[in-house]
């Protein structure tokens, strides 16, 4: 997928989100999905590319000034020993890489879904990898502080799809 689609697709996430009442951390919580492909756009694009697509793309400048938001207070709040989550450590490999490809295809799924075309067994195979990796049978047992939050976010984005 093309720069300019992945951040179409945002927009226009943020744009239906937005139509239904969501802002701030209710916004993120179900924009969750697109954060790899925001990271992706920030890895690999330049300034100016990204502020042409933030020029094309308000729902994306929007949803990317706010994750910049999030990630300034989470580094104040680490610096200040204020964040609620400061004894987890980042998730390691294959953790990462799986978590990473477990939101992209939900947010896949939903896009499709959006279209009006539901995939009950992709999504039924996607329920099933998440209950791998929570469990411990993808890679052993994680923090049981990441599996709560990992929980929580993967209860939230299913309840979408």
């Amino acid at each position: 997928m093309t720069d300019r689609k992945i951040a179409a697709r945002i927009d226009a996430a943020v744009l239906d989100f937005e139509r239904q009442g969501l802002f701030g951390g209710q916004l993120v919580e179900a924009m969750i999905s697109h954060l790899p492909d925001l990271q992706g756009l920030w890895d690999r694009v330049s300034e100016r590319e990204l502020h042409d697509l933030c020029l094309s793309y308000p729902g994306f400048y929007r949803f990317a000034a706010l994750m910049e938001d999030f990630s300034a207070q989470d580094q104040a709040m680490r610096s200040s020993g204020t964040h609620p989550y400061q004894h987890l450590d980042a998730l390691k490999e294959p953790f990462r890489s799986e978590v990473n490809r477990l939101l992209l295809l939900a947010n896949d799924l939903a896009a499709v879904s959006g279209e009006g075309k539901k995939h009950p067994l992709l999504i039924d195979l996607w329920r099933e990898d998440v209950k791998r990796l929570l469990s411990g049978d993808f890679a052993g047992p994680m923090d049981k502080g990441a599996v709560e939050i990992l929980t929580a976010t993967f209860g939230a984005i299913e309840a979408r799809l």
